[in-house]
């Protein structure tokens, strides 16, 4: 059974319009706190997620080509790491808030997908074998996905800290996960994040050696990663053995995640592609 190019687009729409009614159900349950609003929110997440990992399987099945080969269906696979991601914290019900973040930044992703997908551009991965754009592309893109989340429960868990030292328990407050959950969830995404991007890095070595070969520690890109990875040690390190806690540990996960994505950003601006 084949699909068309038409039918791809539906499915990928779909998966649009159900990102869109989640953000907005869940973000309206921050002021609300009605818990159907959450629970229906977390079936329109499912069926909009659902949608997305059918268009990604069929219209790679439909073009025979390398999946997230070109800079534009990395979009789509960290729109969908992220409602993937999500939904499996979601299990937890003290952790179904964080859909107020995470299905908005799906949303972007997707809508950053389709509106540069005509112009796919050249191949990032284009003569590479099977099994290294296989590890690196998507590693490297999932660990982006986690560390954006733990950045979200990093940002809830200062919020909280904040109105609890200033006494404001009502509002938004009270639709926040509780803050040793946070904390908690926040530290493991982290070291998801840190064994994803580790996978991302060795497999990207090995394109790197065969395409820049030993200029390689030289290229943006292969500095930029190793700051980040040495800078994601770090925080591991404080807060696993030094078990720092409370509001600098989580400071510290912002400033990973604000330095990923600058380092990343510009290290994609300067560096040409591999190919």
């Amino acid at each position: 059974m084949t699909f068309s190019a038409q039918e791809i687009e539906i499915l990928f729409g779909t998966a649009v319009v159900f990102y869109f009614v989640g953000a907005v159900l869940f973000l309206s349950n921050l002021f609300l706190k009605h818990s159907r609003l959450n629970t229906v929110a977390i079936g329109v997440s499912w069926i909009g997620m659902l949608a997305h990992t059918a268009s990604i399987i069929l219209r790679g099945a439909a073009h025979r080509m390398v999946l997230f080969s070109t800079p534009a269906e990395g979009w789509s696979l960290l729109a969908w790491a992220i409602a993937a991601m999500y939904l499996s914290l979601s299990l937890r019900p003290r952790l179904r808030a964080l859909g107020a973040f995470a299905l908005p930044a799906a949303l972007i992703g997707s809508l950053i997908f389709a509106i540069t997908s005509e112009d796919q551009g050249s191949p990032v991965l284009s003569n590479v074998p099977y099994w290294e754009w296989a590890l690196h592309v998507p590693a490297s893109i999932l660990s982006l996905g986690a560390f954006l989340l733990a950045f979200a429960c990093a940002v809830c868990y200062l919020i909280q800290d904040r109105l609890l030292k200033e006494k404001r328990a009502g509002g938004v407050l009270r639709a926040l996960p509780p803050l040793s959950v946070l904390d908690t969830t926040s530290y493991w995404l982290v070291v998801l994040g840190f064994c994803l991007l580790t996978l991302g890095m060795a497999s990207g070595a090995v394109l790197a050696e065969a395409a820049w070969k030993n200029a390689w520690l030289t290229h943006a890109k292969a500095s930029t990663s190793l700051v980040l990875w040495l800078t994601c040690g770090v925080y591991l390190y404080a807060r696993g053995i030094g078990r720092w806690r409370g509001r600098r540990t989580h400071r510290m996960v912002v400033v990973v995640v604000v330095l990923l994505v600058c380092l990343y950003g510009g290290a994609v601006l300067l560096e040409p592609r591999i190919g």
